[in-house]
């Protein structure tokens, strides 16, 4: 059994740099595959990187998704991965992963069922949950030009001063708290905040249009292409939910939103779009 961890830099998942806890990759062969295509493989997965994106953010960019593999046997004829986070007291293992040394194709532990499923399987049952998870790491990661979800009033007016307009309050059903629309039409910015009684207003969703100049962390903004938008958050990208006129990384309840004219951003919206 042998471990490897990984660390990913945010702005590198795509790219899937890793560097092994081992000065070398073991080339054993077992059925045709080797350690280093199972390792490869693994760390390939859309599922792994996710993880490791949420790790890379948590610990401050020191830490990775980490992965155990275990060789086939007489009992487990498959390659075993353990894909997980190294904490400093346990291995807290996210995924179980078994590569067939025959096929390639790659199985799964479904913990809700208990039971082993192809992977392809699997992301069909799942794909709600892993865009949605992928979409909350992008609230916590993104900001347009500073400006974040959760930052509180104080900061938004130092930073971008009293919008020219403000909506009446309306308390909302889903939440139980108090909405407010701040608009800065010269400065193409809207901002959605809410609060609770007796606290401070925060930032709930963004809206960018033109004349806005500002980016998002992955240098997205208004004039940006389609391909420069799938480029810059392809692991986030949803299929299923993507048209002609707009992107969405993430889910429609927590994620991103960007529309386009003459396939050109016209507009980025970052929150929770539906509830």
């Amino acid at each position: 059994m042998k471990k490897l961890e990984i660390t990913l830099s945010i702005y590198s998942l795509i790219f899937i740099l890793f560097s092994c806890s081992s000065s070398q990759t073991s080339t054993t062969s077992s059925g045709g595959l080797t350690e280093k295509f199972v390792e490869d493989t693994i760390m390939s997965l859309q599922e792994v990187k996710e993880k490791n994106f949420l790790i890379d953010s948590i610990t401050n960019h020191k830490h990775g998704i980490s992965i155990i593999v275990e060789k086939p046997n007489q009992d487990e004829p498959t390659f075993h991965v353990q894909a997980g986070y190294n904490g400093p007291n346990r291995f807290e293992t996210y995924f179980h992963f078994y590569v067939d040394t025959t096929s390639k194709k790659i199985s799964v532990d479904d913990f809700a069922s208990g039971q082993r499923i192809l992977l392809n399987d699997w992301r069909k049952q799942n794909a709600d949950s892993i865009y949605l998870n992928l979409g909350m790491a992008l609230l916590e990661s993104e900001d347009l030009n500073g400006l974040k979800i959760g930052m509180l009033e104080g900061k938004i007016i130092e930073l971008i001063g009293n919008p020219d307009e403000t909506s009446n309050a309306t308390k909302w059903e889903s939440d139980g708290l108090n909405h407010q629309t701040w608009t800065y039409k010269t400065k193409g910015i809207e901002l959605d905040v809410r609060w609770e009684k007796g606290k401070a207003k925060e930032i709930f969703t963004m809206t960018i249009t033109k004349p806005c100049s500002y980016k998002t962390a992955r240098e997205i903004g208004i004039g940006s292409t389609k391909e420069q938008v799938r480029d810059a958050y392809k692991i986030e990208v949803d299929p299923r939910e993507n048209n002609e006129n707009s992107i969405i990384a993430g889910s429609v309840f927590d994620g991103m939103v960007f529309q386009f004219e003459k396939n050109t951003v016209k507009s980025i919206f970052i929150g929770a779009g539906a509830e």
